[in-house]
């Protein structure tokens, strides 16, 4: 069976900044976790200093029927599991990116479990936050800015949003895309800024800019980085995926798929 798992994105932190690899050296590399009744089997893998993957099954023990359907012969026949035994027949596939400093979820509803599972075997204090797809609520919700980057058309960066002075003084004529990183130190966000930075993310997202990758960061009331991403707005990112005769996705095949899909879109 052929279809596509979609990841969503978030952010994680520990301590008002990114996590990065060293924060999930002293994870377990296999655990068997349990809330609420259910049970995890929780795999960590650590992959070129780059990534850190999480494979996840997980099920629970009850509901419980002493009875079964054989969809073979039409029969109703005895279950012969046990009460207190659980088919760990669900998956879940988290990926974090430590270049990209993106979490990557097959199922956004368990980042929860993701964060409380790492604070419990780590002394830091994971948590994660979205990303924001709407310009206005991200510039009431920063207060200073640290970088944009985006990749756009050299004639959309001459006179308009933020680059009212740029001049093409150095022989641009010929480019056909530039990709452009802008860096500030804690540039405090004053209202005049405001109104220009507001207005560049509105064009972009509008399409009144050709603008590609756009992200732009900056740092809350709580010293917290917050990030605006343009691709957010509609971005899932799918990885093909094939399940074998028992309804189960092949681990290695996705992890695989999913940062080649990432590599690719550097």
């Amino acid at each position: 069976m052929n279809e596509n798992i979609q990841f969503s994105e978030l952010q994680l932190f520990t301590k008002n900044q990114y996590a990065t690899i060293d924060d999930f050296k002293d994870i377990p590399q296999e655990e068997i976790y349990t809330k609420n009744d259910t049970h995890y089997k929780i795999k960590t893998k650590i992959i070129d200093n780059s990534f850190v993957w999480f494979y996840i099954q997980y099920g629970k023990s009850k509901p419980y029927s002493d009875e079964l359907f054989d969809t073979k012969t039409n029969e109703i026949l005895q279950n012969k599991r046990e009460q207190y035994q659980a088919e760990l027949k669900e998956q879940l596939f988290f990926l974090y990116s430590n270049r990209q400093r993106i979490l990557y979820l097959s199922n956004i509803k368990y980042a929860g479990l993701l964060t409380q599972f790492l604070n419990e075997k780590t002394n830091l204090e994971f948590y994660y936050q979205r990303i924001y797809s709407s310009p206005e609520e991200f510039i009431e919700k920063i207060k200073n800015l640290n970088e944009i980057s985006f990749t756009a058309l050299p004639q959309d960066m001459i006179n308009k949003g933020l680059f009212d002075n740029f001049q093409d003084e150095m022989g641009f004529d010929g480019v056909e895309l530039f990709n452009i990183k802008l860096k500030y130190n804690n540039k405090k966000l004053i209202e005049e800024i405001k109104k220009k930075l507001l207005n560049f993310l509105r064009n972009t997202r509008n399409g009144q800019l050709n603008v590609r990758k756009m992200i732009c960061r900056g740092m809350d009331d709580e010293n917290k980085e917050t990030i605006f991403n343009l691709d957010n707005i509609v971005r899932k990112l799918p990885v093909h995926a094939y399940a074998d005769e028992n309804g189960f996705f092949k681990e290695d095949e996705i992890r695989i798929s999913l940062i080649k899909e990432l590599e690719n879109d550097i």
